[in-house]
């Protein structure tokens, strides 16, 4: 009975032990994807070498985890502000193909299909490319799982579709069509105006309006959305209603 007891004993230790060692070689490698993000725009080789750190971390492991998929796609960022728009989009279809394997008892919002800020950035590559059609179909697809967010990233759902309708205002900009860019805008600012979040989300959305009138040469519009933003500027406070009266 002693003899079998120190048998699950020690069967437990070894168990315990294991998971330990996996659980903190999953803190090292989302401390190496923390710094990543640090130093990604700042210092991007630094960024780099973090992240490669990470890689090679992860080859002892025997299951993929979020923070390995996380690692691929901010090497797909870095990559992106270097300008190396062909590695990036590696990295971001690897990160891609890794959530597809990824348990879904580990995914952070368990709706989501896909990883809408992957989507996302692998749609600013394709509009890099000034590939519009594939840029709207990863826009598109990130606005779609945006929108299955769980409850408690409401606030990372908010700025995620806001983020998705702005790009596809861009694409539709770009393409000379004023009014559905106008449109999609709108959405955005309705949005915001029925959330009434920080005075830097109306400015962003107005900063838009301006940027595609002038691009449409509406000088008068123009004007009028320039005065908005520095009254905004100025006020603390909103003035929602009487801006455009």
């Amino acid at each position: 009975m002693i003899e079998k007891t120190r048998y699950i004993a020690i069967s437990i230790f070894i168990v315990a032990g294991s998971a330990f060692s996996v659980l903190n070689a999953q803190n090292f490698i989302g401390s190496l994807n923390d710094s990543i993000i640090k130093y990604k725009l700042g210092e991007p080789k630094k960024a780099l070498d973090f992240g490669f750190l990470a890689l090679e971390s992860f080859k002892d492991e025997e299951e993929i985890t979020l923070e390995y998929v996380n690692t691929n796609y901010y090497l797909g960022e870095v990559y992106y502000s270097l300008r190396e728009y062909k590695t990036s989009f590696e990295y971001l279809s690897k990160s891609l193909e890794l959530y597809d394997l990824l348990k879904p008892s580990k995914r952070r919002n368990k709706n989501v299909i896909k990883p809408p800020w992957v989507l996302n950035s692998m749609g600013i590559v394709y509009y890099q490319k000034e590939d519009y059609v594939n840029a709207e179909k990863f826009y598109n697809e990130a606005l779609d799982n945006f929108q299955l967010f769980d409850s408690n990233y409401d606030d990372e759902k908010y700025y995620g579709i806001n983020t998705s309708l702005i790009n596809l205002a861009l694409i539709k900009r770009d393409q000379g069509d004023l009014k559905s860019s106008e449109e999609l805008l709108d959405q955005v600012f309705e949005r915001v105006n029925s959330n009434a979040i920080s005075r830097t989300d109306i400015l962003l959305v107005y900063l838009s309006y301006m940027n595609l009138f002038f691009i449409f040469d509406h000088g008068k519009i123009v004007v009028n959305y320039y005065n908005i933003i520095v009254s905004v500027h100025e006020k603390n406070s909103l003035p929602y209603d009487s801006l455009f009266n």
